[in-house]
């Protein structure tokens, strides 16, 4: 949900921004963004991958137990 929220607004800022008129300053205030942005998302999605084989392991497990327990 984090990342969601941190991409909501992304996309319609890069359609408005007009990259022609930034002076060099600018763009590389927002590629130091970017670049913060791009290590916030990697490491994110370490646990994102934790998350989904731990569920991948509950799923294999539940399939094992007898419907009573379930």
């Amino acid at each position: 949900m984090l990342i969601l929220s941190m991409l909501i607004g992304k996309e319609d800022m890069l359609r408005l921004e007009d990259f022609k008129k930034c002076r060099l300053t600018d763009i590389k205030a927002m590629k130091r963004k970017h670049e913060a942005f791009e290590s916030d998302l990697a490491a994110h999605q370490d646990r994102v991958e934790q998350i989904a084989a731990i569920a991948q392991e509950l799923k294999y497990v539940t399939t094992k137990v007898p419907a009573a327990f379930v």
